[in-house]
């Protein structure tokens, strides 16, 4: 009977450890889909343009514009930006401005975002307190030679020609803040946290600062890291690349873009690129104030990132609110309007706070 027993303990282990397996299976699985539905063009795509119970369509905007403001040749290819300019201004003055990136994953998107979905209460809110709007193209990353720092320096640039130029369109160039949702919420805070010396761009550009006066982050990712799990350990990895092979190079893909490395063979280097490109990364004391709009719903950008932040903030001695939205998801499709006109007004209130003059009425 002994043998028998022996079976049958046996199995039971063998069955547990089976049970384990299957589990870590089904976890990996489930952190690289979580990683993966990120860097989803057509998922942020149909998230960022979903319609709503508040959306319909574009606000109408009554405002003065400059568009295709070119700010920046690179390789052959203008980046350009567009003004809009409040509607009342007092005779005589500068206003501030609010440089604003837009999202999508790092891999599409363009100036224009600013016009659609929550963004447009902001638009039509900040226009009417008379502060102007400037919303920026930046280059794409790609397999080649655009990664992650390039779009960052991208960032830096426009608020370096936006103090150079600015005056010229009626800005106070001492009154520029940095706003950015998702991809745009991370570029914002690298902007916004690095100092003038590090992602220098445009050589024309470099002697003039890109300090900013305050940031604006729209459930943006802090820890590129743990928002691509580049720790993920050996065996995960195995069974994610048996398991699950198309999302596997899908995520290798992206992490590629945004690194310019081979997260398999140079996975040292993808790490540290990441780490170099995090906010997190450069917390300190000079950080500008910031405040962070995010929903705890987002099962893209995970709501810990920026509760992780605020703390990090706050421990440096840098004023960081955190405004949560019980519900919401990435990119707020699920707003109700007047959780729309919330974060318009809350955006307002930070952004006046932290403007040195008096805001036009």
């Amino acid at each position: 009977m002994q043998p028998q027993k022996n079976n049958t303990k046996l199995k039971t282990v063998m069955t547990h450890i089976f049970n384990r397996i299957r589990n870590l299976t089904f976890i990996a699985s489930a952190i690289l889909l979580a990683s993966l539905l990120l860097i989803s063009c057509s998922t942020l795509k149909t998230s960022m343009s979903a319609s709503s119970k508040w959306q319909n369509g574009e606000l109408p905007v009554d405002s003065a514009a400059y568009k295709d403001v070119v700010y920046k040749t690179v390789d052959g290819r203008t980046l350009e930006l567009d003004i809009y300019m409040p509607h009342y201004i007092k005779a005589g003055t500068k206003v501030p401005v609010l440089m604003y990136v837009h999202g999508g994953a790092w891999v599409w998107g363009n100036k224009t975002a600013i016009r659609y979905t929550f963004r447009q209460y902001i638009m039509r809110q900040l226009l009417n307190s008379g502060i102007a709007i400037a919303s920026i193209d930046y280059r794409l990353v790609d397999s080649t030679s655009v990664h992650l720092a390039q779009q960052i320096s991208d960032c830096k640039d426009a608020v370096r020609w936006m103090r150079l130029h600015g005056s010229e369109y009626g800005i106070d160039s001492d009154n520029i803040g940095i706003a950015g949702a998702s991809a745009g919420g991370h570029l914002a805070l690298m902007t916004g946290f690095t100092n003038d010396s590090e992602f220098v761009g445009d050589a024309a550009l470099s002697g003039v600062s890109a300090k900013v006066n305050y940031i604006v982050d729209y459930f943006g990712p802090t820890d590129m890291n743990a928002t691509y799990h580049c720790n993920l350990n050996a065996l995960f990895l195995s069974i994610l690349r048996h398991k699950m092979p198309d999302l596997y190079k899908t995520r290798n893909d992206q992490l590629y873009r945004l690194s310019g490395y081979d997260v398999e063979k140079q996975k040292k280097q993808v790490v540290e690129e990441c780490k170099k490109c995090s906010p997190i990364s450069y917390v300190s004391a000079k950080c500008p104030p910031v405040i962070i709009l995010h929903g705890t719903g987002d099962r893209l950008v995970n709501f810990n990132q920026s509760v992780d932040l605020q703390k990090r903030l706050k421990k440096a001695g840098v004023e960081c609110e955190l405004i949560r939205y019980p519900g919401l998801e990435h990119s707020f499709p699920n707003a109700t309007k007047a959780q729309a006109e919330d974060i318009a007004t809350q955006t307002q209130r930070f952004i006046h706070t932290h403007t040195n003059v008096a805001i036009n009425k």
